[in-house]
């Protein structure tokens, strides 16, 4: 009698248990592979460049700030740190061209320059950033990530020293609107 349930159990209650298992599976497989079409479409809408795609966000909306080389400070948009441990600094702009401005570049080496005093012991910090721009057409966004050099820090250094001179008026500027701002 015992070895006809032990048969019984085989031949009904295994073959049970291996489908659910199997059906199991492929459920989970199924889901993993939406989750990366869902990534991969997302990649591909976002147009992000292949070094940042295997990066992981290290920082987003984050105040910064430093005291040397010279005051500095801003609110980052995202910071990735790469699998060979660079921060790379990324900055949205919403335009309607696919335009970079010296400014830009400015703001993302102050972050650069931030960065490396309070992260510089840990990671290197690219001197080479992105400015996201999204461009709406015909109400879809277009995405492109511009990839920019970013100034040294003496440079950055140098504009600090000449805002300060110009805010407290030992060096005078000549007008560049041409009259049409004041």
């Amino acid at each position: 009698m015992h070895d006809y349930i032990v048969w019984i159990f085989a031949l009904l209650v295994i073959p049970v248990v291996i489908a659910r298992a199997d059906l199991l599976r492929r459920t989970v497989r199924l889901e993993q592979l939406g989750k990366l079409r869902a990534v991969y479409s997302w990649w591909n809408k976002e147009n992000m460049p292949r070094n940042l795609r295997g990066s992981c966000l290290f920082l987003n909306e984050s105040e910064l700030n430093t005291k040397i080389p010279v005051a500095l400070h801003g609110r980052v948009d995202q910071v990735f740190k790469t699998k060979s441990n660079v921060l790379i600094t990324v900055d949205t702009k919403t335009r309607s061209s696919f335009r970079v401005y010296k400014s830009d570049i400015i703001q993302l080496s102050v972050y650069r320059i931030i960065l490396a005093q309070k992260y510089g012991a840990k990671f290197k910090v690219s001197n080479t950033g992105y400015i996201r721009v999204v461009v709406n057409v015909d109400s879809k966004e277009i995405i492109r990530y511009i990839p920019v050099k970013l100034i040294s820090e003496k440079h950055i250094s140098n504009l600090w020293y000449r805002y300060k001179a110009i805010k407290d008026g030992s060096v005078k500027t000549k007008c560049t609107c041409n009259g049409h701002l004041h």
